[in-house]
C-alpha cells in the first residue's frame, strides 16, 4: 500500500481516528509531509535446496531471498525485497 499513489491521495487515519498514519505536519516549513514507515521483521529460513553439505573447500555460499506481497485485488505477487547474501 505504501508503494502506490493511494497512500498519498487518500491517507489513512490512525487507530484512534485522531491523527493520520501516513502524513504529518512539519512545523519547520509549514507543510504536510509523508511519514517514513520502517518495518523490521525477523524471517526464519526453514529449508534450503541444492546445498552441498560435504563440500570441504567451499568458502562462501550464495543465498537468494525473495519476499512476496500478495495483492488482494489482482491476485498476483509483488516482490517487496530481493536479497543476496
Amino acid at each position: 500500500d505504501h508503494l502506490t499513489y493511494e497512500c498519498y491521495l487518500a491517507p489513512r487515519l490512525s487507530k484512534s481516528n485522531y491523527a493520520f498514519h501516513d502524513i504529518y505536519w512539519n512545523y519547520e516549513d509549514n507543510r504536510l509531509r509523508k511519514r517514513r514507515v520502517r518495518v523490521s521483521k525477523m524471517i526464519k529460513v526453514i529449508r534450503l535446496d541444492k546445498v552441498r553439505l560435504n563440500a570441504i573447500d567451499v568458502h562462501c555460499r550464495l543465498v537468494r531471498a525473495y519476499l512476496f506481497d500478495l495483492k488482494s485485488t489482482e491476485e498476483e505477487y509483488q516482490i517487496v525485497i530481493f536479497y543476496f547474501s
